[in-house]
């Protein structure tokens, strides 16, 4: 049932009309010639989809500095090497802009780490694989400091993006 409601309710690349959402989905979500993966993506075996999906996604945000939360770290330990300036990040230490990688449990407490302004600098993915937990979500994607949210089955991003004048979010497959 969970399957199908997602599908009624999300939107692919034509029922979308924000450019960012429709670069999203193409450069992103659908997978694209001529990419090439890190050998640590290409050697996994359960998880090869998703970690091309992340690589492309840091390409695409191009979010300077990423930080794994320790839990994601241990669980998905490929994660690592996806961006250029991949951290373990215990809690506290992030000290820059960039994307956050989490889980869902774990958000809450970084968003209470951050300041509003602090919050506009910092993008969080959050992964929710094969859409389990997704629905613990629902309050954060409307909170003011992002006005960007992008919920798909294996994560959500919440982001701040100056070009947008009011808050998005787009249920995408």
């Amino acid at each position: 049932m969970k399957i199908l409601n997602r599908l009624f309710k999300s939107k692919g690349r034509h029922g979308t009309h924000s450019p960012f959402a429709y670069g999203f989905i193409e450069q992103v979500l659908r997978e694209p010639t001529g990419i090439k993966y890190p050998d640590s993506i290409n050697n996994l075996i359960e998880e090869r989809r998703l970690g091309k999906t992340f690589f492309r996604l840091i390409q695409y945000l191009d979010a300077g500095s990423l930080y794994l939360d320790e839990h994601i770290a241990s669980k998905y330990g490929w994660l690592r090497e996806l961006g250029p300036s991949s951290t373990i990040s215990p809690m506290g230490s992030i000290s820059q802009e960039g994307l956050i990688l989490v889980d869902v449990q774990g958000i809450e407490t970084y968003l209470n780490m951050f300041s509003d302004t602090e919050l506009k600098k910092i993008s969080f993915l959050v992964l929710h694989i094969s859409n389990k937990n997704s629905y613990f979500l629902e309050p954060f994607y409307e909170n003011p400091n992002f006005n960007c949210t992008i919920k798909t089955w294996d994560f959500s991003l919440f982001l701040y993006k100056e070009a947008f004048k009011r808050k998005q979010h787009f249920n995408l497959r």
